[in-house]
């Protein structure tokens, strides 16, 4: 907008006024050389406004030779000639020009087309490109998180910790709403850790009809069971040289379940060396708590729980009682029939200790032949049954078909927390006291400490 008009309208009316002041100069104007100059001005009246309206020039022309025809045609000369067809000539110009001008425009648009069509495949293509890279990103980001996973599992030995940061792992991946780990133990799967919890149960019993699973060495995903209805179940199988160790199964959308699988053979070595080292160092431990011929924990880790259930008894107010037990006369067992015979009636006696403990009792190979059993939570009244127990099958002579002949007695001390004694030395010595009372009086019997005069 200009003065109140469009600037369209204002170059018609500055043309209808331009006309008209030639006109007036015209016809006001006598001589005839005068006349003729000033219709060359109109033609460039006409061709300046030709640029907004294209019929300024027609206008102008028609104007220009009907101002040549009033002059009359037998007057005309070259002059007049020579302008009449200038001023017609000039009439298509700008139709010429406009037509040139909507080409160009055209040409333009369409290249602006093929252009903005190009931007827009080059916009798709960089966004694809991004959209690619954070995708590898995110997949480095996950391998790199899968390594470090891999390593700090290497340096744990309790397998609690190692399923644990197993499943947090996995659990915060997009897709993953379930986890289950199962251990191939004594010919079977049994399923020590799983999320949700409750479905330990169910995997367990899912997994008895996989036997041929632990044979598998392929990372896939499985038929899954029931009660997961839409989802996928991918399975990693935990190896190591030739022998099955675990499996791992994830529950996932069904979307993101090959890629779990490809991950699996990256993540799953890292696991299958972390529970190796377990499994190693668990048998180490073992062994150096355990007595290789019996089977019963050693002296030295018997002292450590022992100081370990004086703390909870004290804690929580309860009571435990210590059976201390000497075989009688275990040296002419072994000069009479020989050591080998000496160490089978030392494992027959072991397990009789095991059968005739209640459960969550220790009992530990405490010397050559003396054992020491720890119940937990029992009463005076209940060590004594326990030891009268031991004595009982002892009685039965049921060491085996060759050794109906040998019978074995034992010697057994008993002292009691907290009455005899509120620390490992002194209940220990109480119930040493009361089983060489027993060996002092014939052996073969049970002794309390309280009981001692």
């Amino acid at each position: 907008m200009n003065n109140g008009l469009p600037i369209k309208a204002k170059q018609y009316v500055q043309f209808v006024s331009a006309l008209t002041a030639f006109l007036v100069i015209y016809f006001l104007t006598g001589s005839t050389e005068i006349r003729q100059i000033s219709l060359y001005i109109l033609i460039l009246i006409g061709l300046w406004f030709g640029q907004w309206f294209n019929a300024s020039v027609i206008v102008t022309g028609f104007v220009g030779i009907g101002l040549l025809m009033v002059s009359g045609l037998q007057d005309w000369h070259f002059p007049q000639w020579s302008l009449s067809v200038v001023l017609l000539g000039l009439m298509p110009v700008p139709y010429y020009f406009s037509r040139q001008n909507r080409m160009a425009q055209a040409i333009a648009l369409q290249s602006s087309t093929r252009h903005n069509d190009r931007l827009k495949e080059l916009t798709e293509y960089v966004e694809e490109y991004s959209h690619h890279r954070e995708s590898l990103r995110q997949e480095i980001e996950n391998m790199n998180q899968l390594y470090i996973l891999g390593r700090d599992l290497v340096e744990h030995t309790d397998m609690t910790d190692v399923f644990e940061h197993i499943a947090k792992a996995f659990l915060k991946r997009s897709g993953v709403s379930g986890i289950a780990v199962l251990l191939w133990v004594n010919q079977g799967w049994s399923c020590v850790y799983c999320f949700p919890r409750d479905e330990k149960s169910v995997w367990t019993e899912f997994m008895k009809k996989k036997y041929d699973l632990s044979r598998e060495r392929r990372f896939h995903i499985l038929d899954g069971p029931l009660w997961l209805r839409e989802k996928a179940v991918v399975f990693w199988p935990v190896r190591f040289e030739q022998s099955p160790l675990a499996a791992i199964l994830l529950t996932t959308t069904p979307e993101v379940a090959p890629r779990y699988v490809e991950e699996g053979t990256i993540f799953v070595p890292q696991v299958a060396l972390g529970l190796k080292r377990m499994q190693l160092f668990w048998e180490v431990q073992e062994r150096s708590r355990t007595d290789g011929l019996t089977g019963l924990f050693l002296r030295r880790y018997f002292l450590e729980r022992l100081s370990t259930e004086l703390q909870r008894s004290a804690r929580y107010a309860s009571e435990f009682s210590l059976c201390m037990i000497d075989i009688d006369y275990f040296k002419q067992v072994n000069d009479s029939y020989g050591h080998l015979v000496g160490d089978r009636v030392l494992c027959i006696l072991a397990r009789i200790f095991v059968n005739c403990t209640p459960p969550g009792g220790l009992i530990c190979r405490y010397g050559g032949e003396e054992f020491v059993v720890m119940i937990p939570g029992a009463s005076r009244s209940e060590a004594v049954r326990v030891a009268q127990e031991i004595q009982r099958v002892l009685a039965l002579k049921n060491l085996g078909n060759d050794l109906t002949e040998l019978q074995v007695t034992v010697s057994i001390g008993i002292s009691h927390f907290p009455g005899d004694g509120e620390s490992s030395e002194v209940l220990i010595a109480a119930a040493d006291k009361a089983m060489y009372w027993v060996k002092q009086n014939g052996r073969n019997g049970i002794h309390e400490f309280q009981r001692l005069t």
